[in-house]
């Protein structure tokens, strides 16, 4: 896209208060159009995902994105900025806008390089963060020293399930730290890349998925738990409408009836299946 084209779009974009997705990876931002750009989000209350990836936007447009996420009053909940060119000064704005944000749920910040200083501030970020769910921090240079700033964030973070960490210059060491920090104090990770680092022993990789697969049943059964409460709530209500002899109301809710009984039938089988598995972790402890 050329920059009459980006302009255009900057000026037509108020107009489109409903779009929910806006997709601007490749097209040649730099910091002039993407600061205009990013100026325009702020009419678009309905927007997102956001991605623009693959441009040459650096600071300026990072710090402006970040006092965008800090001021609030928006739904982005998807952020694409991998392959871009900030310097640590615009990431470490960023990180520091997310440490209270409670809408962004992904971040892609893959294939730029996350500088000490800027790891710090991600690990900050990540610990006080409640809301993010997936960072790809791909092809970042991340190396065993970036583990060991990120400890903090593995031991107190418990809301971030995907974690990619693919073509950087993670250790064997490195891997058996992150086997350490998934198996001993992070159980909210179901996912993480870690192929094209050094990692050069098959067998703790293994060991590694096995753990993310553990993390994964436990997180079926806090969400098994949590609807069972749900379903507990639900039943006291029906049972209170038998209490007070409301028949109209017991059988304008029949078909709700019926569907309660199937999925607490189908939660018996989950809690039972749930018994199992935390009885064999139990066993091995």
């Amino acid at each position: 896209m050329n920059s009459e084209g980006i302009d255009e779009l900057i000026c037509i974009l108020p107009k489109f208060q409903n779009l929910q997705t806006l997709s601007l990876g490749n097209v040649g931002l730099n910091d002039e159009t993407g600061l205009s750009l990013v100026a325009a989000f702020e009419d678009l209350k309905s927007l997102k995902t956001v991605m623009l990836n693959s441009n040459g936007l650096s600071d300026m447009t990072f710090l402006m994105l970040a006092d965008l996420l800090k001021a609030g009053g928006n739904v982005i909940s998807t952020l694409h900025l991998g392959e871009n060119k900030p310097t640590s000064v615009g990431l470490m704005g960023l990180f520091e806008a997310l440490e209270d944000n409670k809408t962004l749920r992904s971040l892609y910040l893959n294939d730029m390089i996350l500088f000490d200083d800027a790891a710090k501030a991600l690990n900050k970020m990540l610990v006080k963060n409640k809301t993010l769910e997936l960072l790809n921090s791909g092809n970042c240079g991340a190396d065993d020293e970036t583990l060991a700033i990120l400890k903090p964030a593995f031991i107190f973070n418990q809301t971030l399930k995907s974690f990619f960490l693919w073509g950087n210059r993670i250790s064997t060491n490195g891997g058996y730290f992150l086997k350490a920090m998934l198996q001993d104090y992070n159980t909210s990770i179901t996912a993480m890349a870690l192929s094209d680092n050094n990692i050069d022993d098959e067998a703790l990789l293994e060991e590694i998925k096995a753990i993310l697969k553990r993390n994964e049943k436990l997180e079926n059964i806090e969400n098994t738990k949590n609807r069972v409460l749900e379903l507990y709530g639900e039943v006291e209500c029906l049972k209170e409408m038998k209490k007070e002899g409301n028949e109209e109301g017991l059988k304008s809710n029949k078909r709700k009836v019926d569907s309660l009984l199937r999925e607490i039938n189908n939660t018996e089988k989950k809690l039972e299946e749930a018994k199992h598995f935390l009885t064999e972790i139990k066993e091995g402890l």
